[in-house]
C-alpha cells in the first residue's frame, strides 16, 4: 500500500515540479518577425516610413537590420556569425542625428532567479559603441563592442523581484554613430502563471490521483 502511494505522490509532485521550472519569458529574441525587410534592407523602429513593429519590442528609434545589409558592413560578415542567428538582427546606437537609441521589452516573471544572455558584436568602421543592460530599474552592466569585433556571447545570472520587469538595451556615450548589433537575445526564468499543464504531465497527475483514490478505498475496505 505505502509504495503504491509513494509513487502516486511522486508522480503528482512531478507534475508540479515541471510547472515550476524556467521558461522562456522574452518574445522575438532573434528579432524575426513582422519586419520582414528585404536582402540587404535596414531601418530604424519608429523613424521613417519603412519600419514596421519590432514584434515584442519597442523603444527609441532601434535599427533592424539584415544580415547582409551593406550600409552596416555585412554583419552577418563578422566573425562568430552562423546560420541560427537568422537573417535579421538589432541595433542600438548612439547617432549624430537621432541620439541616444534603446532596445526594450517588458516580461512579467514570477521572481527569483533570472539567467539573461545575448549575443552582440560591433558594426566595422566606426568607433565602436558603449551600451547598458537595465533589467527592472536597475542596471546589470556596462558594456561596449570595438569596431568590427565579432560575435560573443553574454550571460548573467541575477536575482530580481517578480510581475512586469522592464529590459532594454541602451545606448550610452558620445554620438559618433556607433551600433552594437544584438541577436539571440534571452531571458528565463519562472514565469508569472504557472504553464497548463501539458496533456502528458495532466495523464500523469490524473493516474497518480487515481491510484491514490484506489489506496483509499482498499484502506476503508480493510478497517
Amino acid at each position: 500500500m505505502k509504495k503504491f502511494t509513494t509513487l502516486a505522490a511522486l508522480a503528482v509532485f512531478s507534475l508540479f515540479s515541471h510547472a515550476a521550472h524556467s521558461a522562456e519569458l522574452l518574445t522575438n529574441g532573434s528579432f524575426e518577425s513582422a519586419v520582414n525587410l528585404n536582402a540587404g534592407g535596414y531601418c530604424y523602429q519608429g523613424f521613417g516610413d519603412n519600419c514596421g513593429p519590432i514584434q515584442g519590442w519597442t523603444g527609441s528609434t532601434p535599427a533592424v537590420i539584415a544580415q547582409d545589409s551593406a550600409p552596416w558592413s555585412n554583419p552577418g560578415s563578422l566573425p562568430g556569425f552562423n546560420a541560427s542567428f537568422g537573417n535579421q538582427i538589432a541595433g542600438v546606437q548612439t547617432h549624430p542625428a537621432l541620439g541616444q537609441s534603446s532596445l526594450e521589452q517588458t516580461v512579467n516573471g514570477a521572481g527569483g532567479l533570472y539567467t539573461l544572455s545575448w549575443y552582440d558584436a560591433g558594426r566595422i568602421g566606426d568607433g565602436g559603441q558603449t551600451y547598458q543592460v537595465n533589467f527592472g530599474g536597475s542596471t546589470i552592466g556596462t558594456f561596449g563592442v570595438n569596431s568590427g569585433q565579432g560575435w560573443s556571447l553574454n550571460s548573467f545570472t541575477f536575482t530580481a523581484a517578480g510581475g512586469s520587469q522592464l529590459l532594454s538595451f541602451v545606448g550610452v556615450g558620445s554620438q559618433t554613430d556607433g551600433t552594437v548589433f544584438l541577436d539571440k537575445v534571452s531571458l528565463t526564468g519562472a514565469p508569472a502563471v504557472s504553464p497548463v499543464p501539458e496533456p502528458e504531465s495532466l495523464a500523469m497527475m490524473l493516474a497518480g490521483l487515481g491510484v491514490l483514490g484506489g489506496v483509499a478505498r482498499r484502506q476503508r475496505k480493510a478497517v
